[in-house]
């Protein structure tokens, strides 16, 4: 399941801001490696500074699903805030 979702979700985010696939194939791998990155440093983190042993897979999952959250809000408030300029400006 761990393995399916890094898989799908960085697609789903690159999804969401290009259509072209060769940039959604460039955005997957970069969200896709930030949070590898970030979910080693957090387990290492958690494990050096409070002595909570944290498996880092589910911490990358869990970037993930928190970096698919902030992206799903970044483009629904640009899709909102495109629909009023464009919505604004026809009278």
């Amino acid at each position: 399941i761990l393995t399916i979702a890094l898989l799908t979700t960085p697609a789903v985010i690159a999804r969401q801001w290009c259509h072209s696939l060769p940039r959604m194939m460039v955005i997957a791998c970069a969200v896709t490696a930030c949070a590898n990155v970030m979910g080693l440093f957090l387990a290492f983190w958690l494990s050096a500074r409070w002595g909570v042993e944290a498996p880092t897979g589910p911490l990358i999952i869990l970037l993930v699903m928190v970096l698919y959250g902030i992206s799903s809000a970044l483009r629904s408030l640009y899709t909102t805030r495109e629909a009023g300029l464009v919505g604004g400006a026809v009278e």
